[in-house]
């Protein structure tokens, strides 16, 4: 179980590495990104349909809406784990072992959602700044 955990945790971490990278190649891909700033520019032919803003790593970016939805899903899943550990709770009928595992079940769940909103929290921040 704890191998399982820890690949999972180096696979997004590599997930997020490598979104970095290709956030960074793609905001240095073009070059008149910053020569069609200014009214005069923004207007010529070849500026047309530029933006400034990056669709990777901007707020409305990849990233961001990736990161959303997973909040989302995390979200949802906690809430149905939550109500799976109450369930389990009401069944346990006072027995020690399955009362621990009701109670084990929703503090994961409530882990779990802390950590999917505080990721959220960072990944906004970070990319705010960028």
């Amino acid at each position: 179980m704890k191998i399982k955990l820890l690949l999972l945790a180096i696979s997004l971490i590599a997930g997020m590495l490598v979104g970095f990278s290709i956030g960074e190649v793609a905001a240095q891909s073009d070059p008149l990104v910053d020569a069609c700033v200014g009214q005069a520019f923004e207007e010529s032919s070849t500026c047309k349909g530029r933006t400034v803003e990056n669709p990777i790593l901007g707020p409305n970016g990849i990233i961001t809406k990736v990161a959303q939805i997973l909040v989302i899903f995390v979200g949802v899943a906690s809430v149905i784990m939550i109500m799976v550990g109450g369930f389990k709770y009401m069944v346990s009928a006072g027995e020690a072992g399955a009362t621990k595992s009701a109670k084990d079940t929703i503090l994961y769940a409530v882990i779990g959602l802390v950590v999917a909103v505080m990721a959220q929290a960072i990944v906004s921040f970070v990319l705010r700044r960028l």
